[in-house]
C-alpha cells in the first residue's frame, strides 16, 4: 500500500486563554534552577552579557546587590524583565529573579541608568526617575544568603 497524505484537519474550536503572571513567576521560580541559590550566578552572568567590565557583589545580613558598569536595562524592558527571553542579558536576568524570588526577599530594586523600580512583598511596583547614573544596581532586601549545595556545582580540578 502506497503512503497517503493524511485527510486534512478540521477546526474543532477556537477562542482565547490568558495567563496569570504571578502563577506563571511562582512557577518559573519553582522550577527553573536545580538550587534557588544559584541566582546570584545568573545575576553575575546578566551583567557579564550585558557588557559589564566590573562587577560588585555586595552580601549582608539583610541584602544582596549585584552592581555593574554594563549595559543599562531600558525603562520598557520592566514591565516584562520577569519572562523575558529577547537577549542574553535579559534571559539571565529573568532566570536570576525568578529564581531569587523563590526565597521571599521583601523587596527587589533596580537602579539603573536614569530610574528606579521597586517590587514590594506582595505586590505594589514603584517607579521614581533618579539622577544619571553609569552603574546598574540590583538589590534583593530581605534574602538570607545561602550555601550552595556540594553536589549542586561540581568542584574545578
Amino acid at each position: 500500500m502506497d503512503w497517503q497524505p493524511p485527510e486534512e484537519g478540521r477546526l474543532e474550536s477556537s477562542g482565547q486563554f490568558t495567563l496569570d503572571p504571578e502563577a506563571a513567576r511562582a512557577k518559573l521560580a519553582q522550577y527553573l534552577l536545580a538550587e534557588p541559590g544559584l541566582y546570584i550566578l545568573k545575576l553575575v552572568q546578566w551583567a557579564v552579557a550585558a557588557g559589564a567590565r566590573q562587577i560588585w557583589v555586595k552580601v549582608d545580613s539583610k541584602r544582596v546587590s549585584v552592581i555593574h558598569d554594563g549595559r543599562s536595562l531600558e525603562r520598557p524592558e520592566l514591565d516584562t524583565f520577569l519572562i523575558d527571553a529577547s537577549d542574553r542579558s535579559r534571559w539571565h536576568l529573568s532566570l536570576g529573579l525568578n529564581a531569587a524570588q523563590s526565597l521571599n526577599p521583601r523587596q527587589i530594586i533596580i537602579e539603573s541608568a536614569t530610574w528606579i523600580w521597586r517590587h514590594e512583598e506582595g505586590g505594589g511596583e514603584v517607579s521614581e526617575e533618579r539622577p544619571d547614573d553609569s552603574l546598574t544596581r540590583l538589590t534583593l532586601v530581605g534574602i538570607r544568603p545561602r550555601r550552595i549545595d556540594r553536589d549542586v556545582v561540581p568542584r574545578q580540578r
